[in-house]
Parts: C-alpha cells; structure tokens; sequence
C-alpha cells in the first residue's frame, strides 16, 4: 500500500519540482525587468503626450529594457532631451544603461492600427532604456 501511494505522488513530487524550477526564475526576472523600467516608467510626461503602451524584460542577448510607445508630438531628439535625467541603475554590475527614442516604422504603425490603437494623424515615438554589457 504504501509503495502505491508513493507510486502515484512521485510524478506529482516531480512535475511540481519542474514548475518550480521553471517560474520562479521567470517570476524573479519579471521583478528584476520591472525595478530596471520603473525611473522611466515613474518619470512625468512632457506636455501633450500620452503613453500607450509600456514594458520591461529581459532580451535574448542577456540585457534588460524597459520601452514606452508614447503619442506626441516631440521629435526623438526632444524627447531623448526630456528623459536624459532618468536615473536607471544597471541591471547587473558592470552594465552600461543607454537611453534612446525612436520613431515608429511603417511596421510598427501597421501593428498599432491592428490593435486599434492608431489615431490618425498622430504621431508615436517609442522610449528606450537597455542596460547591457559595454560594447569592446
């Protein structure tokens, strides 16, 4: 009786063990990718802008970042300007954090308007913050 209990709690034992395995790293990269974006995230807006999507996570490079797709009216240079104080801290020693903003391509719009989050006539930048290794 007892080899039969055990026979039958083993594969539950071991498929818990292997969930647990597998999601905690994630959960713990989850909060790690949401600390990284948080100065970008918790930084005011400009004026006339709206954020219409943000995210942070790890990269398949090893790296961290953190984007808004932001409505407005500024160039990417403007708004590089706006959030050139955001304190980030790296996401792992040694890390150079770079902030950048971009425009979106044609792409981009076209995924907006699937999602129907296009307004015509708008414009979309998108917010940058990667933290990553220096470049040699």
């Amino acid at each position: 009786m007892k080899n039969e209990k055990l026979r039958l709690l083993a594969p539950a034992v071991i498929l818990l063990a292997f969930a647990l395995v597998m999601l905690v790293p994630k959960y713990f990269e989850g909060k790690a990718a949401d600390a990284f974006g948080a100065p970008l995230f918790e930084h005011a807006l400009p004026a006339d802008t709206e954020v219409i999507e943000q995210d942070a996570a790890k990269t398949n490079d090893g790296g961290m970042m953190a984007a808004m797709l932001l409505k407005t009216d500024l160039t990417s240079e403007e708004l590089e300007a706006f959030y050139a104080d955001v304190d980030a801290q790296p996401a792992e020693e040694g890390d150079v954090v770079t902030l950048s903003a971009k425009a979106l391509d044609e792409s981009s719009l076209e995924a907006l308007q699937k999602a129907k989050l296009y307004e015509e006539g708008a414009q979309y930048q998108f917010v940058y913050l990667y933290s990553a290794p220096p470049e040699e």
